[in-house]
């Protein structure tokens, strides 16, 4: 996500994942704080991605469960569907 001045707000990996999946699957983005980002997790290569949250909330609206969305994840490394979680992850204060 961008910043209007081109500043890039969601740098990369200074998030710390925190939560399990088991605790996300029923979670909805309205739900979901302003100073959390929203990551995928491959369970088949352990590779870890920060989402564009708030692009996702606009296609597919405030109220979907992200446990809806899962099946629609796939790895960018392994090239794998399905087989991915979400986590989330607090930015820093200091960005």
């Amino acid at each position: 996500m961008k910043h209007r001045r081109g500043i890039d707000l969601t740098s990369g990996g200074d998030a710390v994942p925190i939560g399990n999946a088991a605790e996300l699957a029923w979670m909805s983005f309205e739900k979901l704080s302003e100073w959390y980002v929203l990551g995928a997790c491959c369970q088949s290569c352990g590779r870890t991605n920060w989402l564009d949250r708030w692009e996702l909330q606009r296609r597919f609206g405030k109220a979907t469960f992200l446990e809806t969305l899962r099946p629609k994840l796939k790895c960018i490394h392994c090239k794998e569907r399905g087989r991915s979680h979400f986590v989330i992850g607090k930015m820093p204060r200091n960005v």
